[in-house]
């Protein structure tokens, strides 16, 4: 469970009864800070443990939570900001089901 910077505590429900009628939220993913890329990058890159890319995340995630906060949002996300990238669920599920992607030129 997680506890943002507005004494909310985050354990992954929403109580749907306690949001307005048009609730707010990030659509999609929480764009990265540059110091975010580097670490996602550093960790695949096997430069930093899978420990350190954890608590690091874990900070980062308390960070996102805090930006929403400020935002006023109603539902809070972490940002998936421990995905390497957004491409995978397409390359690891796609590929493997027949599908062909193509990059522009």
């Amino acid at each position: 469970m997680l506890v943002g910077a507005a004494g909310r505590t985050y354990d992954g429900r929403v109580k749907a009864r306690s949001l307005p009628l048009f609730p707010t939220s990030v659509i999609g993913s929480l764009p990265r800070p540059q110091w975010l890329l580097d670490l996602v990058s550093a960790h695949a890159a096997r430069k930093v443990s899978d420990k350190e890319f954890d608590d690091r995340c874990d900070r980062a995630v308390l960070f996102a939570i805090a930006l929403q906060e400020a935002a006023g949002l109603d539902i809070i996300t972490d940002g998936e900001w421990r995905r390497e990238g957004y491409f995978q669920v397409f390359i690891e599920t796609g590929l493997e089901k027949g599908c062909i992607l193509t990059l522009p030129p």
